[in-house]
């Protein structure tokens, strides 16, 4: 990377991390680099930026892990002087919730990592309870692309939680494309992806 500033980032588990490089803040910008990094002996973390980097990201590089995301953003003075903690919250009730994906993608976000990991909980305590993954898309391109890209995001959550230990027995994946009946909600409201839990 071209030479720039210097970063400590909070502590974090005694884990490598995946740090994710961003040179934009909008939400859905695409990352220009990554790189796996070990904590030192204090449990700390220092990575060096280009000065075009603004926002940071840290995630687990072990997927075996309990989900954590955290977020930097970096000030046009260099500071780094805020951090989002995305650390799912202990001792919630688990509520079922829908995940959104951006426009034609099917990747999971980062945001949503968090709650998966409480869905993968909340299934490995309850070994009865069946998982209908249930794909959604928006109103642009054509009833055939958009069936495609709705089944595709269901597909893409359900392999998440096979990789993570969950029986694909116990999950189900259907696709609905764009619901005409269900277009109250935003476009980014209509790209998503529903679950419904059964015994």
């Amino acid at each position: 990377m071209n030479a720039g500033c210097e970063y400590f980032c909070a502590r974090q588990p005694a884990i490598n991390v995946k740090i994710i490089l961003f040179d934009s803040l909008k939400e859905w910008s695409n990352p220009v680099d990554s790189m796996i990094v070990s904590p030192d002996s204090n449990n700390r973390i220092a990575i060096k930026t280009s000065v075009e980097i603004k926002r940071i990201v840290v995630i687990p590089e072990d997927d075996s892990v309990d989900g954590f995301a955290e977020e930097y953003i970096i000030h046009k003075n260099g500071v780094m002087t805020g951090s989002l903690n995305l650390k799912k919250t202990e001792n919630n009730e688990f509520k079922i919730r829908s995940v959104y994906v951006r426009f034609n993608s099917s990747d999971i976000q980062l945001q949503d990592i968090p709650y998966l990991h409480d869905l993968l909980d909340y299934m490995r305590k309850n070994n009865d309870i069946r998982l209908s993954i249930e794909g959604y898309s928006d109103s642009h391109g054509t009833d055939r692309a958009n069936m495609a890209i709705s089944i595709k995001r269901a597909e893409k959550v359900r392999d998440y939680l096979v990789k993570m230990g969950i029986e694909s027995t116990r999950l189900t994946t259907k696709g609905h494309g764009f619901v005409h009946n269900k277009n109250e909600g935003t476009s980014q409201q209509l790209r998503r992806v529903d679950f419904i839990l059964s015994e």
